[in-house]
């Protein structure tokens, strides 16, 4: 199975990574497009997935509040 992780995080593997992903990176899967966008927070390496208008958020700290997103899925509308 293919193991993709930000450079950023890849130390902490005990496996080499298959795919390091950057930063406005497109992954394509089939006709779905992927679009990693490197949210660094809870670990330098944090990474969300923009696929057309829904953002996937893992487990992000931002700057002056805590969000923490375990699974869900925000609509951009606009």
């Amino acid at each position: 199975m293919p193991l993709a992780i930000h450079r950023e995080d890849a130390a902490m593997l005990s496996l080499p990574a298959t795919m390091n992903l950057e930063d406005e990176q497109i992954l394509k899967i089939g006709q779905l497009q992927i679009k990693v966008l490197h949210t660094p927070g809870h670990t330098p390496g944090s990474i969300c997935l923009l696929i057309g208008d829904h953002l996937l958020d893992g487990d992000t700290l931002c700057l002056h509040h805590v969000h923490i997103a375990l699974s869900y899925t925000v609509t951009f509308t606009g």
